[in-house]
Parts: structure tokens; sequence; C-alpha cells
């Protein structure tokens, strides 16, 4: 999970974070809009920092996220990220850009309030 949250908050990919980076994300976590909540989660989702997310990815997110909580079997964490993941429409490659993300959780504010607490 370190792993994850430190390539989100890691904006120019230089493998630190700098006070800047720190700053922004805490002012989204505690001050920003839903939306702006919605773009830091999919930054935490797109561990690849491609544009877009994979089954793949949001199975390593599910498995990290899952983790702090109790052990999961490979099945669990599969049958787990398929159930999130399946909520998106797909591109024709089977990834999910960022508009297609922030466009199925535009609702979910339980989900964006848990992950940037």
């Amino acid at each position: 999970m370190q792993e994850l949250v430190f390539n989100a908050l890691d904006i120019n990919n230089s493998g630190t974070i700098s006070f800047r980076e720190w700053l922004l994300a805490v002012c989204i976590c505690r001050k920003g809009t839903h939306d702006e909540k919605l773009a830091w989660t999919f930054r935490l989702y797109d561990t690849d920092c491609s544009g877009s997310i994979d089954f793949e990815e949001v199975k390593r997110v599910t498995r990290a996220l899952y983790s702090h909580f109790s052990p999961m079997t490979d099945e669990e964490t599969t049958t787990r990220a398929e159930s999130f993941f399946n909520q998106f429409e797909k591109n024709p490659d089977g990834s999910v850009s960022q508009e297609q993300f922030l466009k199925a959780l535009k609702n979910e504010k339980n989900l964006i309030d848990l992950l940037t607490q």
C-alpha cells in the first residue's frame, strides 16, 4: 500500500515526493472537491501512470487495500476486484480512462471519503 500511495503522491514521477506534491495531496484530501478526490483516487489505481487502468491494476490495489483489514485469498481478491472493475464502461482494449472512472464513481462519496481520510 505504501508504494501505491507514494506513486500517487509523486506526480512528476521523480522518485521523490516534494513538499509541493505532499501539500497538494493533503489539500485535496482535506479540502478538495469530490472530482479532485476522484482524480487523486484514479492516480492511486493507475499504477503504471498510463492514463488508464486495467483489471490487473485494480486487483493490485484491491489486494493492498483489503490486506490492512484481513488477508484474502487470490480468489477473494479477484472477486472483489471484478465487482469494482465491472461497474466501469471500458475502452476497446478493456481499460478504463480517468473520464470513465470519474463518471462511474461520481455519486460514490463513501468510497472517496474512505480513501482520502
